[in-house]
């Protein structure tokens, strides 16, 4: 139970948050993003072997179409599809 503090003519103070009651980070910042990170990785020239590689499993796929990357998870259980880069990519906050 909370202890309060009170005036001196009796009267309650209750705490009041200054940061309204938002989420904050690890180090304590105020979260002011969806916590889903976007990156942008956008294969132009196709899949290149030397700059990443696709991983499969069961019926997923991992291909390039419209030289966008597309993942699918395919129709059987525990089928996935992904993709690995070996470079590094941009972090897109507030999107």
């Amino acid at each position: 139970m909370p202890s309060y503090d009170y005036t001196i003519d009796g009267e309650k103070i209750v705490p009041t948050r200054v940061d309204g009651g938002l989420p904050k980070s690890a180090v304590g910042d105020l979260v002011a993003v969806g916590d889903v990170p976007t990156v942008a990785l956008n294969p132009v020239y196709g899949f290149v072997p030397a700059n990443g590689r696709t991983f499969t499993t069961g019926s997923g796929t991992a291909d390039v179409v419209d030289r966008h990357f597309k993942c699918t998870t395919g129709t059987t259980a525990f089928s996935s599809g992904t993709v690995q880069s070996f470079r590094s990519v941009n972090f897109k906050t507030g999107l």
